[in-house]
């Protein structure tokens, strides 16, 4: 599982768009669950400037990308 930050920007959803084609499994942080387009990823309300958030982003994660 990998999880991607700014998900809901230009870099972080062309990222989500390309792990996604490749087979991987996405998971996204986001404030906003209604910004995020892509289908087939899970995603997990926070804000990286709340770090309690971001633990359940964060459980079985094996990489992350980082948009802040």
């Amino acid at each position: 599982m990998i999880l991607v930050t700014g998900a809901t920007g230009n870099i972080g959803g062309a990222l989500v768009s390309m792990l996604l084609a490749t087979g991987h499994e996405v998971r996204v942080l986001t404030r906003d669950a209604a910004r995020v387009t892509a289908s087939g990823v899970e995603i997990v309300i926070g804000d990286l400037e709340q770090p309690a958030t971001l633990a359940p982003a964060l459980a079985g994660i094996e990489r992350a990308f980082f948009v802040f």
